[in-house]
């Protein structure tokens, strides 16, 4: 039996997005140079960037002081190179002000390392929780200290005394603190 007072249904069409893909973020697509002289370009920049010593030692440990020094070198070549263009604008009678202002942030820097450099050396050097460092003290002590005052003619009662007062001076904990201040100053 057939409804002839239903007219035919339009088929039904879906709002849905398809997706063609998988799951998670597309790729990324990768932008070719625009002609073969970027692409020279691109490829000598790669090469210069690999070759950089600052990048070479910071992949190699990014924990090394060496990282420091590299730093201080390269800042001070950009400072150099920056040195000879304020003299040479300088005697075409250009402005110097910009290159001269970039110059002084670029030796203020290499100023900043240097004491962070030095403060971490400093660090290294002087470990007075090591073992080390206690046998040296304990020989300073023992062996220069004690015997010089002995030779001096103290008597043992004052040996005594004495290494009790410097036995209180190390018992504060800020001694180390102070002497790291007396070493830097």
């Amino acid at each position: 039996m057939s409804n002839s007072y239903i007219p035919d249904m339009p088929k039904t069409v879906s709002l849905e997005k398809v997706s063609k893909r998988g799951r998670g973020r597309p790729r990324k697509i990768e932008l070719l140079p625009a002609n073969p002289v970027v692409a020279q370009i691109e490829k000598q920049r790669e090469e210069y960037v690999n070759k950089n010593r600052l990048l070479k030692k910071l992949k190699k440990d990014p924990n090394s002081l060496d990282i420091l020094d590299q730093l201080m070198t390269d800042l001070a070549y950009e400072a150099a190179h920056l040195g000879f263009e304020r003299s040479e604008q300088g005697r075409h009678g250009n402005e110097t002000s910009q290159t001269s202002r970039s110059r002084i942030t670029a030796l203020k820097q290499m100023a900043d390392l240097y004491f962070k450099k030095r403060d971490a050396v400093l660090d290294q050097a002087f470990d007075f929780k090591s073992k080390r460092f206690e046998k040296l003290l304990e020989w300073i002590l023992v062996r220069v200290v004690r015997d010089s005052a002995l030779q001096s003619g103290l008597s043992e009662e004052q040996i005594s005394i004495l290494f009790d007062n410097i036995g209180k001076k190390f018992d504060d904990d800020r001694w180390t603190e102070d002497a790291m201040n007396f070493i830097k100053a």
